[in-house]
C-alpha cells in the first residue's frame, strides 16, 4: 500500500521471496516490457512510502480464489487486471531446461568451488536492499517480534528467505 495516497496493489504468490526481488529490482521494473502500475509508482514515490501487508496465507491451490475475493473487495488501484491470474504450473520446454542446466553447471558456474563464510552471509543478508526490519506479530496470542532483517524472520519462523 502506498502510505502517501492510500492505492494499493494485490498479489500473490508461492515463492514471495522470489517476487520480493522484483520489487527491489530498479533495473528490472525499468526494463520491464509491459506498463506496471504498481513498478510505475514504485519508482515514482520510491519504497520508503509503500507497506507489504500478507494479507492471508493459504494453500497454493487457493491462492488466485484468494487473491480475486481480495480484488473485488479492495479494489485496488494499482492493479492493471481486475481478475486475478497465475503462472501457478507453468513450466519451462525440455530443450530450454537442458540449455539452462547446461549454462550453469559446475565449471560454468561463476561461484563452482567456493563457499560463502557464515559472516559474508549474514554482511550479505543485512546489506541486501530486501533487508528490512521486520515484525511478527502472532495472532493467536498478539505476541510481537522484531528482526533486522527478513532473512532473521525468515530464519525464526523456518521459511525460505
Amino acid at each position: 500500500m502506498n502510505t502517501l495516497t492510500k492505492e494499493c496493489y494485490i498479489g500473490s504468490s508461492v515463492d514471495l521471496s522470489r517476487r520480493i526481488l522484483y520489487y527491489f529490482n530498479i533495473k528490472y521494473m525499468t526494463n520491464y516490457k509491459s506498463k506496471s502500475i504498481i513498478y510505475s509508482a514504485l519508482l515514482k514515490y520510491g519504497h520508503k512510502v509503500f507497506k507489504l501487508e500478507i494479507l492471508e496465507y493459504c494453500d497454493k491451490e487457493l491462492v488466485v480464489e484468494r487473491e480475486q475475493y481480495y480484488i473485488n473487495t479492495l479494489k485496488p488501484r494499482y492493479n492493471i487486471l481486475n481478475i486475478a491470474g497465475s503462472s501457478l504450473g507453468f513450466r519451462h520446454s525440455e530443450t530450454t531446461r537442458a540449455n539452462m542446466s547446461l549454462n550453469n553447471t559446475k565449471e560454468k558456474h561463476p561461484f563452482y568451488g567456493r563457499k560463502h563464510t557464515e559472516e559474508s552471509k549474514v554482511k550479505m543478508a543485512l546489506s541486501s536492499p530486501l533487508a528490512k526490519s521486520v515484525e511478527v506479530i502472532d495472532v493467536e496470542t498478539g505476541e510481537k517480534k522484531f528482526f533486522n532483517s527478513n532473512v532473521q524472520a525468515a530464519k525464526y519462523l523456518n521459511v525460505s528467505e
